[in-house]
């Protein structure tokens, strides 16, 4: 799992969710994919600077005022993204 091997034998794939905890220095080359803790980092940091624009009022809704509240819609896997959006948003490093 930690090297990228497909050992998800019934979709034939990587089980990669280990990426997602790995350090910037680590590295995961997938054929035909590159180096996917770079590809998860890459992610990670426009999620930070997403959060911190919501967080410092930067970042404004359609209509040009502070976003205030988040809600989220979706099951399952389908909520992982936004719940990982959320804690980023929640988390105040200060």
């Amino acid at each position: 799992m930690f090297s990228g091997e497909k050992i998800n034998q019934t979709e034939n794939r990587s089980v990669l969710h280990v990426a997602l905890r790995m350090d910037k220095t680590h590295s995961i080359e997938l054929e035909g994919e590159g180096d996917i803790i770079k590809s998860v980092w890459e992610v990670r940091d426009k999620i930070e600077v997403f959060s911190q624009k919501v967080r410092d009022g930067s970042f404004k809704g359609y209509t040009g005022k502070t976003l205030t509240n988040v809600i989220v819609i979706g099951i399952g896997g389908s909520y992982l993204g936004p719940e990982f959006v959320f804690e980023a948003l929640r988390f105040d490093p200060n």
